[in-house]
């Protein structure tokens, strides 16, 4: 009897266990790297890396509430959403990558599968939207109609904003989505690549025309704070160490004084550029992305789409190396 007790304990703590994690299978073909990255972004933002053979894996982690992760293959970006108890499957090729699982996972192979016979604009944004307000995978489908495109009508965008869920108006990232649209509402459309048109050193603007395809790290700092300037000379081992892969560090300085910055700032390289518009917290661009203290930086993949806030360097180096390889 005894004997018995113990194994039904053991079978209970074992259930129990389970029931708290969150399983993730994988068997994506066609992989070329033995890495993939999971960036969390809710209830925090952090990396890992799960190492993948052949394209298999399977990634485990205990969990008291809803995350928000996305699955970096190769280029491929998947978005997950683990719950207690959760169970999701990935399968196909990384081209054409599909989900079984529940909820927010089932929608968003959905999406996927919807995505791959056109992109979404703002109409489909607001569709799938109105359809699903409660649902997290609105945040996946408001980012990509806002980076689809040269173009934003900001009042349509922030219509469809306010359709959402107050589940997820309360996430950090929808909160950053709707300052923009909060200052921009009013303008009929606006080109996303003027939100990056600042001089540099030589006097000539830098734009997002000038940096396609590639990974942009932009590194807010000023004279003024100590901080940011040792943030600065910690740049110069992530821009070598990343000197052959597809990344260009941009450094937004917050200065008033534009001839402090030039004296302070470093030459520009092909992988480095230093921009000052004299305008400090009042720049559009640092308006845009709600940058409110220093030192800050935004790490945006080739389509501009946001990886990571407020990265370390190492952080950075890992992800724009498990990115292009």
């Amino acid at each position: 009897m005894k004997q018995m007790s113990l194994l039904v304990c053991i079978l209970l703590l074992a259930g129990c266990k389970h029931s708290n994690s969150f399983i993730l299978n994988a068997d994506v073909k066609g992989l070329t790297s033995d890495s993939v990255l999971a960036l969390f972004e809710f209830p925090e933002y952090r990396i890992d890396t799960i190492v993948a053979e052949d394209g298999k894996f399977t990634y485990e982690f205990p969990l008291d509430t809803l995350t928000l992760f996305t699955l970096r293959l190769d280029e491929v970006a998947v978005p997950v959403y683990a719950e207690k108890g959760g169970n999701v499957k990935l399968r196909g090729t990384k081209e054409n990558v599909v989900m079984e699982g529940e909820g927010d996972n089932a929608r968003m192979n959905e999406i996927m599968q919807l995505e791959r016979a056109c992109s979404i604009d703002l109409t489909m944004a607001d569709s799938l939207i109105r359809a699903y307000p409660n649902s997290y995978t609105n945040l996946y489908v408001i980012r990509q109609a806002l980076a689809n495109g040269d173009t934003l009508d900001y009042a349509c965008a922030n219509n469809i904003l306010q359709q959402m869920g107050g589940n997820l108006k309360d996430l950090v990232e929808v909160m950053r989505i709707q300052n923009v649209m909060d200052k921009h509402v009013g303008s009929s459309a606006y080109h996303l690549a003027n939100n990056l048109l600042m001089k540099g050193r030589d006097n000539v603007n830098v734009s997002y025309a000038d940096i396609k395809n590639r990974y942009v790290l932009l590194s807010f700092w000023a004279t003024w704070d100590a901080a940011s300037c040792a943030a600065q000379d910690s740049l110069v081992g992530v821009v070598n160490t990343l000197k052959k892969k597809p990344f260009v560090a941009i450094s937004v300085s917050l200065d008033y004084d534009c001839d402090k910055w030039y004296k302070a700032s470093n030459r520009d390289t092909t992988q480095w550029r230093q921009v000052c518009d004299g305008k400090g917290f009042e720049n559009e661009l640092v308006k845009a992305l709600d940058i409110r203290k220093l030192p800050a930086n935004v790490l945006l993949d080739p389509r501009r789409m946001l990886m990571g806030r407020d990265l370390k360097e190492g952080e950075i180096v890992k992800l724009i190396e498990g990115m292009s390889k």
